[in-house]
């Protein structure tokens, strides 16, 4: 599968407005989510890092599951069990 024709144009329309506006792309900050089998073969597309899909996650939270998910609720899960932990060690208060 190739790198879709939509998306080099979307890209090349974000690093013209962008410019526009005195802004540039930081390349070293944006990611291609993607498929192993997508070849690219456009050069700034090919400067991205690239992100298997399930291993994607937007603002820490996973989008698809996978490895990403899994390590996610993981987390989740250490931290509510220490939460309970904790809390076996908090006095009840007595109520008058």
């Amino acid at each position: 599968m190739i790198a879709d024709v939509k998306l080099l144009s979307d890209v090349a329309e974000i690093v013209r407005a962008g410019s526009d506006l005195g802004l540039s792309l930081n390349v070293d900050k944006c990611e291609l989510i993607a498929h192993l089998d997508l070849q690219v073969n456009d050069t700034l597309l090919q400067s991205f890092t690239r992100v298997e899909i399930s291993n994607t996650a937007l603002l820490g939270a996973p989008m698809f599951p996978g490895p990403a998910l899994d390590s996610a609720w993981d987390k989740r899960c250490e931290d509510l069990a220490r939460a309970v932990d904790r809390l076996c060690t908090i006095n009840s208060q007595d109520g008058d």
